[in-house]
């Protein structure tokens, strides 16, 4: 029978290790020489006997033989193999010359070198045999030489008292850093050992009849047994051999850390295990067989079970697809340690000390070890680590380096003398750190930060669970699999528990980290961070760590995973952002005023493989039973592990193209849960027409994209990328417009493109056109040189806002409140008198009136000085305000004015996103006139010049920018810009408002026509993300089901709401989506694409729920929309009114046929709620309305007729409240009554086309102008309704 290796199963390989009568006794160590005597002291050479995969079965002993019927054939007799059956299936790799047989035993002589050395058997070659490869086996040659070295970490002994069986785990990692992980059954068997004269021991292996259980495995085993041993001692006393129990063990090596499930598999061979050893190993090969074709299930929902001989076995999958599964009891590693030990534990792996865990248990260490790295995650250890440290390798600890190792506790001592390891006792529940000699202090952890730890420590007697305590309640359960069951569950339980407090612990410690990432300029602050944290200790030497930088780099390429979800999952509602540059009043975001998230709660549905007898046919079986599974399921993500197994049999099948198609429906489903890495394999392998028959099918791009990320990963991997941590260099040379711009941005000095333009065009030198570096270098110290002084100043608590930035402060001048200093805020101007720092308010920017620039006549001259004059108020006395700030006072003076402009600027537009550029302006300008005063007579002599051409928002003050029409004024709630932080503006071609709830705030969607997205908090208008995968367009944004949007693209990408993760893409379309349109509540979505396709799919299970509708007269379509049982489909030229199943009723033209200009065609195409159709046209101002069931023309609208210029056409049109907003090219908003169709108002507030309108619940509406002007405009659909200042959306109340 041919052998099939399907890919991603539970077992890699099955090994058989130890010693029995074919491989002798070999003294582990040679020095005793040849004459040293049979102990049971004495440590031995431990074998690997039998290695097991999916395709192939070695034996080693007693010499290298590939077994030919193996994968095992259906069951049709008796385990029980003769030993010529079994020669004879078996071919020689390495043939050796057999012993000589008894009648009752093999011998096997341990010095005998022609025979044994003292390494691995399949390392030998016999004296002239040609030496003939061994298969290819899923784990490497240097794993399987040290997995001997790991079944006996103590040495291999030999007993004469049968010891118990036990069970332990342990973690190998090849040269290449890959892990994998294995779980060992230690158990006994009986042999006659004895010596000969010559001092040669020999091991004796009981005939068949002495060894052989009951023939059914069934009742009366151990007693059999006892009975066998019996027989064997009295044999042994009539030939002078003593008996002795020797080890063996069974090792499952699996690329899963499914430890708990392993050593389930592994309990249940103990029937076995004192079976006649042919009959054993027979059974092995049928174990085996069923673990190495056993498909681990992709992360999600559904749980692979398989019935393993009467043991049902259940693979759950891990919650997230970039999270390793969890299959340990992990509040075991709570119970050991008390809460600051513990800590203290976390602290040295993640600075990533010499860390030794301690404990008189193997198994416990791998549970302790691996639950500490679980905790850390997304961080992930990347030096040498092993879990289990053998006796014989303790010398390791010596080595230079960084490593975690698990070393039994009697080693202690000998671990005690090794400086500068911490020692974790896991016994003993203590952590210390060994001394250096040359060090007189002892040695201190450094303690993880307070706040951040808070949380942990309220959940750390929930994560301490004691089972027992819960079962004193409980009646006592005799059903064994009932028991089973529930303490699986138990576990599970708290495991989730336990990872959710582990992830929440280090969102919480990154948090400010990742908010404080560059990512456009791929820097992290160090320096300033620190400054931020006063220099905290752990951080710093956190940066320093192979582990941080490795999540810097991730986190820099905005990787979404379990951890970025849980990160916006726990911000809740965001406060008001501050301009990130002066001096900030408050810090980041508290720690208690983070959002708690509970654990996520799952339902886990199972998926029973069926029994495997045959290979083909057991793929047959799965297959058929995977399309019944697939025909049935109503969940999508149930649907992808479903399609990634089937594709993972096609894998094995070698049936390509059908790999291929499902993949791509996985992908589509879940693209997370992709086996990236057999797809690459999978790619790899195909020829030239396989991968262009791969490229006809649809979706195959989003494969392609897949593979090309698995090759960036890899390479990624070899060669890291560059984060900057450290301070920002300044130039040793003059710079470029680029150079200049870079540096700008990451110095966070200025991110408004327009204004780094002017700042280059009037510094740079008019001949080489660089800007000098002198210049340069002047113009950034002054900026940091003001960040520093505004630091420096010392307020009472309550006295500033918590967002207020301090911008600048004065030298020691003369006031009316006397002698101090004059500070300027992004809100108000404030006084400190000399000395004792009293805090006096001059005045809120909002409250200022004009600034007069005067001079005092002094005694000998006239001193220039400021008059602040506020708003004329009842309560002021005196409404002016006089500062003699001398030569500062003009420098002072523009400051303030650009400043108090941005403030007007921002209330008038609504716009608060302006403060923030005039804080940037501000701020700019007074490094700019304070570095004129130094710098060289070139810039001194322009220098006025060059701050004024700063001062836009002064400049659109002048020019009366703030004034907007009453109409405009009053319905104008927010306004916000997207483009802010791009070199070229795009138009805003899609919008979305999604509700919040009582986690998350309502969000702004917004998509450009560059096809990013992005996404604003809608209470604070705070950018939160954005988001690139539909590049290269952004068509259109809905809303399907309140917790997802569908993004119209080259496909139709699915969006979380919550966490903005796009796991499900819809490729079905050929052409760009032009419009998605949900239908019956939400059950069905209709989506459009411009080559006339339209697709209905239902959402629950992401499959089409009719016949795809294509009409060659629907090529260029341009938007859907729905009116009950009704599609109107429109395009430039024509609307198609159809019914669902796509037959056209009605087509709608403006004019007729013949004439194909563009004055005839349509845009801006809307369905209002009394079933009219109103298009506006491309080219002109004219709006033709239609009914919807007789398809008539009802009426001819000309929007120009109301007051203002010609409207250049029609881009859009929404209807809300009986009122129909028409966006116009010329870029205001015309708005008539849907009933009488009579000009109500008009609205402008934007200076390009308004491409497009979005309702919000019928109370506002949303629009979005083109490339020229980019911006986004929140309108109150009546004009009684006003602003909070948080920001949210109020109606007033008459």
């Amino acid at each position: 029978m041919a052998s099939v290796l399907i890919p991603n199963c539970l077992a890699d390989v099955v090994l058989l290790v130890g010693v029995n009568h074919l491989t002798g006794l070999n003294p582990a160590s040679t020095e005793m020489g040849s004459s040293v005597k049979v102990s049971l002291e004495q440590e031995f050479e431990a074998h690997v006997l039998t290695v097991i995969s999916a395709t192939d079965m070695v034996s080693f002993f007693p010499f290298i033989q590939r077994v030919k019927k193996y994968p095992p054939q259906p069951a049709n007799k008796s385990w029980t193999v003769s030993s010529d059956e079994r020669e004879s299936s078996a071919e020689t790799i390495n043939k050796r010359p057999m012993m000589v047989k008894s009648l009752r035993i093999h011998r096997s002589p341990v010095d005998n070198q022609k025979v044994f050395t003292r390494h691995l058997s399949m390392y030998h070659i016999a004296d002239g045999a040609t030496p003939v490869p061994l298969p290819k086996l899923p784990i490497c040659d240097e794993v399987i030489k040290s997995i001997p070295t790991f079944c006996f970490p103590d040495g291999l002994k030999i007993f004469q008292q049968k010891p118990d069986n036990v069970t332990h785990c342990f973690v190998l990692t090849d040269m290449s850093g890959r892990r994998s992980f294995a779980a060992c059954l230690t158990f006994y068997r009986p042999f006659f050992v004895l010596e000969d004269t010559e001092g040669n021991i020999y091991v004796e292996a009981s005939s068949k009849q002495a060894m052989n259980t009951s023939s059914n495995g069934k009742g009366g085993g151990k007693d059999k047994g006892k009975q066998n041993v019996d027989s064997m001692k009295d044999k042994g006393k009539q030939n002078g051999d003593s008996i002795y129990y020797l080890p063996h063990c069974f090792v499952i090596i699996s690329k899963y850390p499914y430890y708990t499930t392993l050593k389930e598999c592994l309990s249940s061979l103990l029937t076995y295990t004192e079976r006649d050893p042919e009959e054993m190993t027979t059974f092995l090969m049928e174990y085996s067989n069923i673990l190495t074709h056993t498909v681990v299930p992709p992360a999600g929902n559904l749980a692979v079970r398989i019935n393993l001989y009467q043991l049902p076995v259940t693979l759950v999958p891990s919650l997230h697809a970039d999270r390793p599964v969890i299959d340990l009891p992990l509040h075991l590693a709570f119970q050991c340690f008390g809460i600051d030990e513990f800590l203290k534990v976390l602290s040295c792996i993640l600075l990533e000390e010499r860390i030794v865990f301690l404990s008189s248990n193997y198994s416990l260490l791998t549970v302790v070890m691996e639950t500490m790295l679980t905790l850390i995650l997304p961080l992930k250890w990347r030096f040498t680590y092993s879990t289990i440290l053998p006796s014989i390798a303790l010398g390791y600890l010596e080595s230079p380096g960084t490593f975690m190792y698990g070393v039994h506790s009697k080693h202690k001592h000998q671990v005690r003398q090794v400086e500068g390891l911490v020692l974790v006792d896991i016994d003993q529940g203590t952590i210390e750190i060994n001394a250096d000699s040359d060090t007189e202090s002892d040695p201190e952890i450094i303690p993880l930060p307070r706040e951040i730890t808070e949380g942990f420590r309220r959940k750390w007697s929930q994560l301490k669970a004691q089972f027992e305590l819960q079962d004193t309640k409980r009646p006592f359960c005799y059903n064994m699999e009932e028991l089973r069951e529930s303490t699986q569950h138990r576990i599970w339980k708290q495991n989730r528990v336990i990872a959710h407090a582990g992830l929440e612990f280090m969102v919480t410690l990154f948090r400010d980290v990742v908010q404080s990432l560059n990512l456009k300029h791929h820097l992290f602050d160090s320096e300033e961070f620190l400054k931020q944290k006063n220099d905290d200790p752990f951080y710093k030497r956190l940066f320093k760590t192979d582990m941080f930088k490795v999540f810097l780099e991730e986190r820099m390429t905005e990787k979404t995973d379990y951890f970025s979800e849980f990160l916006l999952k726990t911000k809740g509602f965001s406060s008001r952002p501050v301009a990130g540059m002066g001096r900030r009043h408050s810090s980041a975001q508290s720690i208690s005023s983070i959002q708690e998230v509970p654990v996520e709660k799952r339902v886990i549905g199972t998926f029973d493989m069926p029994d495997l007898a045959e290979i083909t046919e057991y793929i047959k079986k799965t297959e058929e039973k995977l399309r019944r599974e697939l025909t049935e399921a109503n969940k999508s993500d149930d649907k992808s592990s479903l399609l990634y197994i089937l594709s993972l049999l096609c894998v094995a099948k070698g049936d390509k193209m059908a790999a291929i198609e499902h993949l791509i429906k996985v992908a589509e489903i879940n693209y997370r849960i992709l086996p990236t890495e057999v797809l690459f394999s999978l790619y790899s392998e195909m020829t030239d027409t396989e991968k262009v028959a791969m490229k006809k099918k649809t979706g195959h791009k989003l494969l392609e994209d897949a593979v090309q990320s698995y090759e960036r990963q890899e390479r990624h991997t070899r060669e890291h990328g560059i984060i900057r941590m450290d301070p920002i260099p300044m130039p040793d040379k003059d710079l470029s417009d680029t150079e200049f711009e870079r540096i700008l941005t990451e110095k966070k000095i200025s991110h408004d493109f327009q204004i780094i333009e002017v700042l280059f065009q009037n510094l740079k030198d008019p001949e080489t056109h660089l800007v000098p570096k002198d210049i340069f270098k002047y113009l950034v110290d002054f900026w940091v040189e003001n960040q520093v002084k505004c630091s420096q100043v010392k307020i009472d608590e309550g006295r500033l806002a918590d967002d207020e930035v301090i911008l600048k402060v004065s030298e020691l001048i003369k006031t009316d409140f006397g002698l101090g200093r004059m500070c300027l805020t992004d809100k108000r101007l404030f006084f400190q008198t000399d000395v004792t720092n009293h805090f006096k308010e001059i005045a809120k920017l909002r409250e200022i009136e004009r600034l007069e620039r005067s001079e005092h006549a002094g005694f000998l001259s006239r001193v220039p000085t400021l008059r602040i004059h506020k708003k004329k108020n009842d309560k002021d006395k005196d409404s002016v305000f006089t500062v003699y700030l001398k030569d500062d006072r003009n420098w002072w003076c523009m400051v303030i004015q650009e400043m108090f402009s941005g403030r007007v600027m921002a209330a008038a537009m609504k716009d608060v996103m302006m403060v923030q550029l005039a804080i940037q302006n501000a701020l700019l300008i007074d490094a700019v006139i304070a570095s004129g005063q130094e710098t060289l007579a070139l810039l001194n002599t322009k220098i006025e010049k060059v701050a004024e051409k700063l001062s836009v928002f002064s400049h659109m003050v002048d020019q009366g920018r703030h004034i907007l029409p009453g109409d405009t004024r009053d319905a104008l709630q927010t306004k916000l810009d997207p483009n802010i932080l791009e070199k070229k503006r795009q138009t805003v071609q899609a919008l979305l408002y999604t509700c919040g709830d009582e986690q998350t705030s309502p969000r702004l969607w917004c998509g450009l026509s560059d096809g990013k997205i992005k996404i604003y908090d809608a209470i604070f208008w705070n950018l939160e993300k954005e988001l690139d995968q539909t590049k290269p367009h952004c068509m259109c944004l809905k809303v399907v089901g309140g917790t997802h949007v569908w993004a119209g693209s080259s496909g139709i990408f699915i969006f979380d709401v919550r966490v903005f993760s796009c796991n499900k893409t819809l490729m079905d379309h050929p052409d760009l989506i032009s419009s998605i349109v949900p239908y019956d509540h939400g059950k069905y979505v209709y989506t459009a694409s411009l080559d006339g396709t339209i697709i209905k799919w239902e959402v629950q299970r992401l499959s089409h729920a009719q016949a795809v509708i294509k009409h060659e007269q629907f090529n260029g379509l341009r938007g859907l929309h729905m009116y009950h049982d009704r599609m109107i489909c429109h395009k430039w030229s024509t609307i198609f009114i159809t019914e669902l199943n796509g037959n056209i009723l009605h087509s709608l033209r403006v004019s007729p046929e013949t004439i194909a200009d563009k004055s005839s065609e349509v845009d801006g195409v809307s369905v209002i709620s009394n079933g009219q159709i109103w298009a506006g046209g491309r080219k002109h101002g004219l709006v033709h309305i239609w009914d919807i069931t007789t398809g008539e023309l009802l009426y001819v609208l000309d929007t120009d007729e109301s007051p203002g210029r010609k409207s250049d056409g029609i881009a859009s049109i929404a209807e809300i409240d009986k009122k129909v907003w028409i966006g116009t090219k010329s870029g205001d908003i015309r708005i008539f009554s849907a009933i009488d169709r009579k000009f109500i108002k008009k609205l402008s507030a934007h200076e390009d086309c308004v491409r497009v309108l979005c309702d919000v619940n019928d109370r506002y509406i949303i629009s979005g102008g083109g490339s020229a002007d980019g911006r986004v405009c929140i309108w109150s659909a009546s004009v009684n309704t006003t602003v909070t200042d948080s920001g949210n959306f109020v109606a007033k109340v008459d």
